[in-house]
């Protein structure tokens, strides 16, 4: 059995305005003018380029409307098409004999993975629970929290949920309603005392009380995750784009820098304030 398909051909109308036809040619010319991303949307939405050749269209419409009346003689508006005209000259210029002649080899990809690993590693964590007494700002009143957080302490040694304590006694709001739990945090995200007794346990195991500036701590560890790093095939396309991009823009910047140089441009910027005297 076989299957007949439409296939367009390049010269097959998609619309017109009066006499003018306008083929798929004229259209995918159009479709061509846009940026890869959004190329890459109508392909993957059709419906959406019957919107593209209705705004196409109204532009000639609306554009020959303007012709009528003159639009197009019209000195203020010859001299911002002119503005225009040389910034997308600039622009197309700068694409096609700088951006579009520049690659990253294959070398210079892994020489930079090599030299900046720690871009690509993810460091050691811990997921834990705590449970916090605030300790208050007298001795007297240290020495009660101490006590409250001992006897705490001694529950969860008996076997009593941590995730449960943490919710009925923690002193922390930002823990308290989901019983402790911390999540996964690295080195250098705690204040140092509660840092190094968290990663000094292994899994499951519940620290003794540790005190930090916001008071006494019960910490369980409830997993941990070591430091990894991505390896190069992972990450090569996404830092190969990295790099194309921080070389382009650098090239590019050169490139106008000297353009400028070369054409002896000079720049007057007190004029425009009015502070020239």
């Amino acid at each position: 059995l076989l299957l007949q398909v439409n296939v367009l051909a390049g010269d097959d109308v998609v619309a017109r305005v009066g006499d003018r036809k306008i083929t798929i040619s004229d259209f995918n010319k159009i479709i061509n003018y846009f940026d890869a991303e959004r190329r890459k949307v109508l392909d993957m939405n059709p419906h959406l380029k019957e919107t593209v050749l209705r705004q196409f269209v109204q532009s000639i419409v609306i554009s020959d409307l303007a012709k009528r009346k003159g639009f197009d003689e019209n000195i203020a508006i010859k001299e911002q098409m002119q503005f225009f005209l040389d910034n997308f000259l600039a622009n197309e210029y700068l694409k096609k004999e700088v951006a579009e002649k520049i690659d990253v080899s294959a070398d210079e990809i892994k020489a930079y993975y090599d030299a900046h690993t720690d871009e690509f590693s993810t460091p050691e964590m811990v997921s834990a629970r705590h449970i916090l007494i605030g300790s208050g700002s007298t001795e007297d009143e240290k020495k009660k929290a101490m006590e409250k957080a001992e006897v705490y302490l001694n529950k969860i040694k008996s076997g009593e949920d941590f995730g449960k304590l943490a919710a009925e006694i923690s002193e922390d709001p930002g823990s308290k309603t989901r019983g402790g739990d911390l999540g996964f945090f690295p080195r250098g995200r705690m204040v140092k005392p509660f840092e190094d007794a968290a990663f000094a346990l292994k899994p499951g195991e519940v620290s003794e009380i540790v005190e930090t500036q916001f008071g006494f701590h019960i910490i369980k560890v409830e997993n941990r995750t070591e430091s990894t790093v991505k390896p190069f095939d992972a990450v090569r396309e996404g830092l190969k784009q990295k790099l194309l991009h921080d070389s382009i823009r650098t090239k590019i910047t050169d490139f106008i820098d000297k353009a400028m140089q070369d054409a002896e441009a000079e720049f007057y910027p007190d004029v425009l304030t009015g502070e020239k005297k």
